[in-house]
């Protein structure tokens, strides 16, 4: 593709966890009219997402254009290798600045709005709209026009997981569709009457969906088929209404941050890992690493990520640095041969060493490996069992390497693999 010019406005709307292929499917069966009309006017094309496939370290890696060793969030829970205590990490912990801080520090306006990763919201020259992770509405953003913005069209953080768990799916679809309107009323009045150069509005309704409706999508007999339907044209409506509103005024893009597949199996990677002698610990409910033994010589957070125990690392470690590139080996042939009992399949994917797709400096923060599952398996860590198969918990679990995006007016170069690739793309037209 030819090289565009400098972005001096940029409209990004994320659709959490909406895969290539599932939009594909939509577009072509005429499920999905504004997005097709959308596609066949701009850029598409399929990317992975980042290592680990979660939101809230993927979209991190997009809105700072940088690797998870420069940003420094690695997962949905960390450690603190010193105590051995977890965490969840925050935009506290965030060693890069997204986007909408750096154009603020340029005294250019930006917008965002619900994106993973951007709790507590920074006070920039624009405004920021926190979303997952953030505890409650009077703490979603600090500016006081936007908060009370925020009480009076009943806007909703998140939709409650608890909802999505029940059997009666109607209050969960109702919670969605009401975020997804919060969602659109917002966006709508601070296009109105806000400046911006950057403006991102973040879907992460698609995701709740996928993870407890997933099965509805393809299904016709699912009792809840038409309505995970009328959800998505919901969505659909608002993408063509929103580029619409944008169009001849700033370029834009569409992107997702990761895949979705149907769950198989739920895999407990600390298990595995003392099934394979790695690693030795007593069943227990701890929110920290108390329950690995001296001894271990690697433990699991979740999603795949394994850490050697190492001496002067960790808290209990005993893995000497001579040792550890061997026992990395050991742990990545053992994992990668280990196979699903009920089909004889592989269970990974592949199993990658961190260093070598984490670039960034904070590389000593990060785990060892990553375990990548194949489609389908979903990994889980924690100490509470020993049991290392189970089945699913929900409908649907992420994959790496189905996200989506949709650029405009040739915002990327057309060599951009990952999502990490775009959000660097973007932070080089944004900020030249």
């Amino acid at each position: 593709m030819a090289r565009a010019s400098p972005i001096e406005r940029l409209f990004v709307l994320g659709l959490d966890g909406v895969p290539y292929s599932f939009l594909q499917r939509g577009m072509a069966s005429g499920r999905l009219p504004h997005l097709r009309e959308l596609a066949g006017r701009a850029y598409m094309k399929r990317i992975a997402s980042e290592l680990p496939a979660v939101s809230s370290v993927a979209w991190t890696s997009f809105v700072t254009g940088s690797d998870p060793a420069t940003h420094g969030i690695f997962g949905f829970v960390d450690r603190i290798a010193e105590t051995g205590d977890l965490f969840i990490p925050t935009a506290r912990n965030r060693r890069a600045a997204p986007v909408w801080v750096r154009l603020s520090d340029r005294g250019r306006p930006a917008v965002s709005i619900n994106v993973p990763g951007a709790y507590p919201p920074e006070a920039v020259r624009g405004c920021v709209v926190a979303g997952f992770l953030c505890p409650s509405l009077d703490r979603a953003t600090v500016r006081p026009d936007v908060a009370a913005k925020l009480q009076e069209i009943g806007y909703v953080v998140d939709v409650e997981a608890a909802l999505g768990k029940s059997e009666d799916k109607g209050p969960f679809l109702a919670a969605l569709h009401k975020a997804l309107a919060g969602r659109r009323d917002l966006a709508l009045w601070l296009l109105e009457r806000e400046p911006w150069d950057f403006f991102q509005l973040h879907i992460m309704e698609t995701d709740r969906l996928h993870h407890f409706l997933w099965d509805a999508a393809d299904d016709e007999n699912h009792p809840q088929h038409a309505a995970f339907w009328e959800f998505y044209r919901a969505v659909d409506a608002l993408a063509g209404e929103l580029i619409h509103r944008v169009t001849g005024k700033a370029r834009w893009m569409i992107l997702s941050d990761h895949g979705f597949a149907r769950s198989r199996c739920e895999v407990n990677v600390n298990a595995l890992l003392r099934d394979l002698g790695f690693l030795q610990y007593t069943p227990a409910e701890a929110m920290n690493l108390d329950p690995v033994a001296d001894a271990s010589l690697a433990f699991s957070l979740l999603p795949g990520r394994v850490f050697i125990n190492r001496a002067g690392r960790e808290r209990r470690g005993c893995v000497r640095a001579a040792e550890a590139e061997s026992l990395m080996s050991d742990i990545a042939d053992a994992l990668a041969e280990t196979r699903y009992p009920a089909t004889g399949e592989a269970v990974f994917d592949r199993i990658v060493r961190a260093h070598e797709v984490y670039p960034g400096l904070l590389r000593d923060l990060a785990c060892d490996l990553i375990a990548v599952g194949r489609d389908g398996f979903d990994l889980r860590a924690g100490f509470r069992t020993t049991e290392v198969f189970s089945s699913p918990s929900q409908a649907g679990t992420h994959t790496s390497g189905d996200a989506f995006v949709l650029a405009g007016e040739a915002i990327l170069r057309g060599d951009e693999a990952t999502l990490r690739d775009v959000g660097r793309r973007m932070m080089e037209m944004m900020l030249p």
